[in-house]
């Protein structure tokens, strides 16, 4: 199998800037590569970090595109929900994984259905697509259960002005200054294309005296 390498020209594992058309992005194919197994590494790591965390209970996929993370999870012991701002993602998630519930809306309208609460949220190579993400970040600690954990996987760009890198030194000055609590962290690496993405697993807010959210809390489900 050939796979695809990197080192002529940046990576395309970072999304653009926002206000871009995401639907029409989907449309032209240009996620396609995330098929590939080029980009294992990283799913991989998420999904070790759900099922070690999360012997059952519900799972939300924050950004989910095409819902590939699917693929590695044991849909059998979680429940899945998984949300986009492009339809034609949502469309096609759909049609692939028809038995789990997929939304079309965006980061800022996002309502869990039937005031839902999770024990994991995942944010996959999602957060440098909004213009606010650390805001974002907070708000869907409102969407968390009690003991629950966020995951978030962001790809490490080689040019240190990307959104990529830019969120990353973003999200590190609130880890140190004690306001997100970090359960643990790693690095992947793709040896063979030099694709390297780090995986952050959070804590819930409450457990370090944070207040989840400015936004109303929804009733904890069990």
């Amino acid at each position: 199998m050939s796979i695809e390498r990197h080192d002529a020209e940046p990576p395309r594992e970072e999304k653009q800037a926002p206000g871009v058309n995401w639907d029409q992005t989907f449309r032209e194919g240009k996620w396609e590569y995330l098929h590939s197994i080029a980009v294992t590494p990283r799913y991989a790591a998420v999904a070790g970090y759900v099922h070690k965390l999360l012997r059952r209970g519900n799972l939300l996929d924050a950004g989910c595109g095409e819902g590939l993370l699917v693929d590695y999870l044991d849909i059998n012991r979680i429940r899945y929900t998984g949300f986009d701002l492009s339809p034609t993602a949502i469309h096609r998630a759909r049609e692939q994984y028809g038995a789990l519930t997929f939304l079309p809306c965006s980061f800022d309208d996002f309502t869990p259905p039937g005031r839902e609460t999770y024990d994991v949220i995942v944010f996959n190579e999602a957060l440098t697509s909004l213009e606010r993400p650390i805001e974002i970040l907070k708000r869907f600690y409102a969407f968390l259960r009690p003991s629950g954990h966020i995951i978030i996987s962001q790809f490490q760009h080689p040019d240190p002005n990307s959104n990529a890198i830019v969120f990353t030194r973003a999200l590190g000055v609130e880890i140190a200054a004690g306001r997100y609590p970090v359960v643990t962290k790693s690095e992947v690496l793709n040896c063979e294309t030099g694709l390297r993405w780090r995986v952050y697993c959070l804590g819930d807010l409450r457990r370090s005296g944070e207040p989840s959210s400015d936004s109303a809390t929804p009733e904890r489900g069990v």
